[in-house]
């Protein structure tokens, strides 16, 4: 038996999380804007990093309160959790995999944790076997090309490299091209006549072109592996449609979460992560004491992650006060704006290390201005989170005298 949710897709963020939530999201029709997700669910305003800035930072914490604060974006998130060392392990995988097979043939979207690589992933759909999924990994790969091709696509341009790898696989490129950044370090390519988009980022010494998240294949993971890895972590889920709670109430819950996990509280935050403030100050001593001759993928991947997030933080709070207005509106404005300038210190130093595309090793130079950007990003996020801390306990006080903020 086989069923497959054909409509269900995957939106392509750095925080695959969200990503994963989004489309299942959008498959049940709920069409709030990306900022409005990652900050209502207070995901634009966590920072978590590990002592040495290695990649774990930015999924390796305790994520519940996610799953909680969508419940205000109008959709109920039911998953099933376990680690591999937990004597039912064997158990909670058969749970998972009876969890989704029901959801699915009930048409609802579902997701999960490391199908492919440790990153979350849309699950739409079963066979006898296991899951199909997709993100990460699972666009199809249509060629690859010289380096030369890639070094066109960074620069927006319609060049003769370009024209001539994708006319080697019978594309002819004749209508105005387009670029646009993707969600996960990609470039998109988009192109007149051309049915669907491209997507293009480099892998080992190549440029690799896939089809996009919008049309790409999906992966397959037997049901008896999943959570059956390094990571040995479990995490199946699904959606379903709810009743959203009303915009105060939805900004209200997600500064109260961001205010704590900025506190470095042990219930959300693992032992040696830091959050918040100190968590910059790990970041810091990671870029400070990073082997000159070794591959900085921690450190860029933390520049993507919390770069993205950072960018949405501003814009959420910017939407928020639009919606609520009044005195609300007001400060949530003016805490919008330091958190729009610590991302774009995040922005900066994405930039002088971007994940794809990082060279090896940390020249003098890049460690003193990856250095300097952060130490600016602290100080703007310093600032925005006194200001996320009055506009909370502002909005808090209203609610407690029975009111609303005029």
């Amino acid at each position: 038996m086989s069923v497959v949710l054909n409509r269900l897709k995957y939106r392509n963020f750095w925080v695959t999380r969200l990503g994963a939530l989004k489309a299942c999201m959008e498959f049940l029709g709920k069409t709030d804007s990306d900022a409005w997700l990652f900050g209502a669910t207070g995901h634009a305003f966590v920072l978590n990093v590990a002592p040495d800035g290695c990649s774990s930072g930015p999924t390796a914490w305790n994520c519940d309160m996610i799953t909680n604060l969508a419940h205000n974006l109008g959709v109920s998130v039911n998953a099933v959790n376990s680690w591999r060392t937990e004597h039912d392990f064997a158990l909670k995988q058969k749970i998972a995999w009876e969890n989704t097979k029901r959801a699915l043939d009930k048409g609802l979207p579902c997701y999960g944790w490391e199908l492919g690589i440790p990153e979350f992933y849309t699950i739409c759909g079963y066979n006898d076997h296991g899951y199909l999924y997709k993100g990460i990994g699972t666009p199809t790969l249509q060629f690859t090309a010289d380096m030369g091709v890639w070094e066109e696509i960074v620069r927006e341009e319609d060049g003769p490299l370009l024209r001539e790898a994708f006319a080697a696989q019978g594309i002819t490129l004749d209508g105005g091209v387009s670029f646009a950044p993707g969600g996960y370090g990609d470039i998109v390519i988009r192109c007149q006549g051309v049915e669907g988009e491209f997507c293009a980022f480099p892998m080992n010494g190549r440029v690799q072109i896939h089809d996009d998240y919008s049309r790409h294949s999906e992966g397959y993971k037997p049901w008896e592996e999943l959570g059956n890895t390094s990571v040995g972590w479990l995490h199946a889920g699904w959606l379903e449609a709810g009743a959203a709670s009303n915009d105060f109430t939805t900004v209200l819950e997600a500064l109260e979460f961001a205010v704590e996990f900025a506190g470095n509280p042990s219930k959300w935050v693992m032992p040696g992560y830091k959050s918040g403030l100190p968590g910059y100050d790990n970041w810091l001593h990671a870029v400070e004491h990073a082997p000159e001759e070794v591959d900085p993928e921690g450190l860029a991947y933390n520049g993507e992650v919390w770069a993205e997030c950072r960018r949405y933080a501003g814009a959420f709070l910017d939407e928020a006060a639009d919606r609520i207005g009044g005195a609300a509106g007001v400060l949530l404005r003016e805490a919008a704006g330091p958190y729009k300038e610590a991302a774009g210190e995040l922005v900066r130093y994405r930039n002088l290390m971007p994940f794809f595309g990082r060279k090896p090793g940390m020249p003098t130079e890049l460690r003193r201005e990856l250095t300097d950007a952060l130490v600016n990003a602290r100080k703007a996020e310093e600032a925005g989170l006194n200001a996320l801390k009055k506009a909370y306990l502002a909005m808090e006080m209203a609610v407690s005298e029975g009111s609303r903020l005029p």
